[in-house]
């Protein structure tokens, strides 16, 4: 599912350069789906995304997303609360921001236009269930357990953060690679959080 996150996102950032209007859609049985769209395999079904040609209309709808019980449309508004940088980035041991500035540098430095990228990142309902650690040479992803996003959905959560991340990353400290599963080190991570992912830099 990460993987597919991954690379579903490279899709539809590529669609959005062709100025095609995507989304994301979310669904809890791959294999109705499958069933529904006549596809034969052994594989999961895990991500759908529609894309296409917008409509254009005067007045625009957005909605605004304040949590799973309050969404309401607006229009020529939008705002959806999202972490910055100063609240997903850590240095060392989780909940540290002492050296935080040094190591990301400013806007201009490639690790934090890599991380402001990740920042930016969809996730369902812009919950942003995850951060990072700077770890010397190196970035880990931690996941947070989250209320309202099931397994599914964190996994491809994860996925387009690391695709964001990697994207950006590699314009300016070439090609850089995720390594998947748990990190080797104490994070000081709290009850519910995990290491799932590290990009060496």
């Amino acid at each position: 599912a990460q993987n597919a996150g991954f690379i579903a996102e490279d899709l539809i950032l590529h669609m959005t350069e062709l100025n095609l209007g995507t989304c994301w859609l979310t669904f809890k049985d791959g294999e109705a789906v499958k069933k529904a769209l006549g596809i034969e395999s052994d594989r999961r079904v895990v991500v759908l995304a529609a894309f296409g040609v917008e409509k254009k209309a005067a007045k625009r709808l957005f909605l605004n997303i304040q949590n799973i019980s309050k969404v309401d449309a607006v229009k020529r508004e939008f705002y959806s609360p999202r972490l910055g940088i100063e609240s997903l980035v850590y240095s060392g041991k989780w909940g540290n921001k002492a050296g935080v500035d040094e190591e990301i540098g400013d806007m201009d430095h490639p690790l934090w236009q890599a991380l402001y990228a990740a920042s930016l990142a969809p996730s369902y309902l812009n919950r942003q269930p995850y951060g990072f650690v700077l770890d010397g040479g190196a970035v880990v992803l931690i996941s947070k357990d989250d209320g309202y996003t099931d397994e599914n959905e964190q996994k491809l959560n994860l996925g387009i953060v690391m695709l964001h991340f990697a994207a950006v990353a590699e314009q300016t400290l070439g090609k850089r690679t995720w390594t998947l599963g748990a990190y080797d080190k104490d994070l000081g991570l709290p009850s519910g959080y995990r290491a799932v992912a590290s990009c060496k830099l």
